[in-house]
C-alpha cells in the first residue's frame, strides 16, 4: 500500500500542466520533486539552502554536474559546518559553493532550475525533512514567480561575492546541535 501511494504521489506532483504543486512531509514528495528537478535540469540550478544532508539530493547533484549543468549554491555557515552536512563535500566535489561569513542565518530553502521552475518551503533537504518533519514545499513554474526567486538568487550570490566566503572543510565542522 505505501508502494502505491509513492508512486501516486509522484504522478500527481508531476503533472506537466500544473502551473503549482505543493507537497508535505514526512513524506518523500519534496525530496522526488528536487530530485526530478534536478535530473530534468539541462542548464543552471542556483540553490539557497539552509541545511543539506539528503543523500539522494546530493547524488542527484553530483550526476547533473557530471552533464554539465552549471550549479551554484549559497548556504548557511553553521548548518554548512555540522556534522552531517554535505556542503563540505560539494565543495571538495568542485561545487562552485558560497558561504557569508558575516550573515547570521542563510534561511532561504529554495532551488531555481534552468530558470523555469521553482521549489521553495519550510522544507529543509535533510533526511529528517523526509522522513520526520512536518515541512512543506511548492513547485511554481509561473514565470513572474520564477523571475522573482531567479532575481533573488542573483542579490544573494553577489551579496556572497566571494571576498568574505568561506570554505567549510570536514576539519572545521562540528556536530549539529538540534
Amino acid at each position: 500500500m505505501k508502494t502505491i501511494l509513492t508512486i501516486l504521489t509522484i504522478l500527481l506532483s508531476t503533472n506537466a500542466h500544473a502551473l503549482t504543486n505543493v507537497c508535505f512531509s514526512p513524506s518523500t514528495c519534496c525530496e522526488d520533486n528536487i530530485v526530478e528537478l534536478v535530473n530534468n535540469s539541462k542548464e543552471t540550478i542556483d540553490i539557497a539552502i539552509y541545511a543539506f544532508t539528503n543523500q539522494k539530493i546530493y547524488d542527484s547533484l553530483l550526476q547533473a554536474k557530471e552533464r554539465g549543468v552549471e550549479i551554484r549554491i549559497v548556504a548557511d555557515k553553521a548548518q554548512s559546518k555540522g556534522r552531517f552536512s554535505f556542503i563540505p563535500r560539494l565543495q571538495e566535489s568542485g561545487f562552485d559553493v558560497r558561504i557569508k561569513k558575516k550573515v547570521k542565518i542563510e534561511h532561504n530553502k529554495f532551488g531555481v532550475f534552468d530558470q523555469k521552475m521553482i521549489i521553495t518551503g519550510s522544507y529543509n533537504w535533510t533526511e529528517a525533512a523526509t522522513k520526520m518533519n512536518s515541512e512543506n514545499c511548492m513547485l511554481d513554474k509561473r514565470k513572474k514567480v520564477v523571475a522573482k526567486y531567479g532575481k533573488r538568487f542573483e542579490e544573494l550570490w553577489k551579496m556572497y561575492d566571494g571576498s568574505e566566503t568561506e570554505e567549510i572543510t570536514q576539519e572545521n565542522t562540528t556536530p549539529r546541535q538540534d
